[in-house]
């Protein structure tokens, strides 16, 4: 266990400012149409489980050896951790979140919600939560034929985990059975710097615009990314050309493109016909999952720049870590160019 919390002494609110809220879960969409054999959670507060990340649950006292912590490190609600008498539970994320959801069984709990940064040290204060925050409004929603609880947790600032810790003089009974939670954006938007493209002749629209340089560093220093949209215009997006019609990828029909990379890169550069869309953001890892929450972006962060035939936006995408690739949702983005710098 880390952080200064970890000898079960409960960390009071009056020397630090608490950085969190939280209450009912508003929303949970089971898999299972029975409620006393819930099975797997597949949303929750509206929220598909594809963009939540699962914690890493431990505890320094496990009174029933057959419900270790890891037991609700899934989405599965028929495993669950017994952590009756633990003086402290600690759950940590590999990225920064926002919002923590903690499915319990049982619902019967009270203790506090002590915010932790990536090394386990607290970080504000801490925020008293009693069974009520719990229990489902709607009666007869079980796990494991005992009452069901939720209750989503939301930070001010984005936090890396949580410790769950006893009132004075307790002990926790506290029997999470799943603990997720809403990652924090590890990326930030800005408009480019600068782009350089070669227009060799500005009254020949056939002629091709090619890019040489993007924020001062020449083409040949960066990596191209696989990009993937309609069937149709596939890769079209995985040159340097800004310079026809035909030469860019429209959203697939679920209003998305993906872009992949062979490297992990710190850096990419997106380039538009003609800058001014909105929508979101999210980096992938190696495998093409999130890594991080979603950004939302405008039309404002895309640099604009004439060429003989249109306006090209360009959007320069800086991530927190280095990142395998990119996914850029939008009602019309027509990306012409997705590279980056590598790590």
């Amino acid at each position: 266990m880390q952080g200064e919390a970890a000898s079960g002494a409960p960390v009071t609110t009056t020397t630090r400012r608490t950085l969190l809220t939280h209450g009912r879960m508003a929303d949970l969409d089971p898999d299972g149409g029975d409620p006393n054999t819930l099975v797997e959670v597949l949303a929750i507060n509206g929220n598909d489980v594809g963009g939540l990340i699962l914690g890493t649950t431990s505890s320094d006292f496990t009174k029933y050896p057959d419900h270790p912590a890891p037991d609700a490190d899934d989405f599965d609600l028929t495993t669950y951790a017994s952590l009756d008498d633990s003086n402290v539970v600690e759950i940590i994320f590999d990225v920064p979140v926002t919002t923590v959801f903690i499915m319990e069984r049982g619902a019967n709990d009270r203790g506090y919600l002590q915010p932790i940064d990536a090394e386990g040290a607290p970080i504000g204060g801490a925020l008293k939560f009693t069974q009520s925050d719990f229990q489902f409004q709607d009666e007869g929603l079980k796990i494991v034929n005992q009452t069901a609880g939720g209750m989503a947790v939301e930070a001010k600032m984005p936090i890396n985990g949580l410790l769950i810790i006893p009132l004075e003089g307790g002990t926790l009974g506290i029997d999470p059975a799943s603990v997720s939670g809403i990652p924090a954006p590890i990326i930030t938007a800005s408009p480019l710097d600068s782009l350089v493209v070669d227009d060799p002749d500005d009254d020949d629209p056939e002629t091709p615009i090619v890019v040489t340089a993007i924020n001062g560093i020449s083409t040949d220093d960066l990596v191209l990314g696989v990009t993937a949209a309609n069937p149709d215009n596939q890769e079209r997006a995985d040159n340097f050309n800004v310079d026809s019609d035909s030469d860019y990828a429209r959203r697939d029909p679920d209003n998305f493109v993906t872009t992949m990379f062979a490297v992990p890169v710190t850096q990419i550069f997106v380039l538009e016909k003609d800058g001014n869309d909105d929508g979101w953001l999210q980096p992938l890892d190696a495998d093409g999952f999130p890594v991080g929450g979603k950004l939302d972006f405008t039309s404002s962060v895309f640099s604009k720049t004439e060429t003989s035939q249109w306006t090209v936006g360009g959007m320069v995408i800086t991530a927190d870590m280095p990142v395998y690739g990119l996914r850029i949702w939008s009602t019309g983005i027509d990306v012409q160019s997705v590279s980056a710098v590598p790590e």
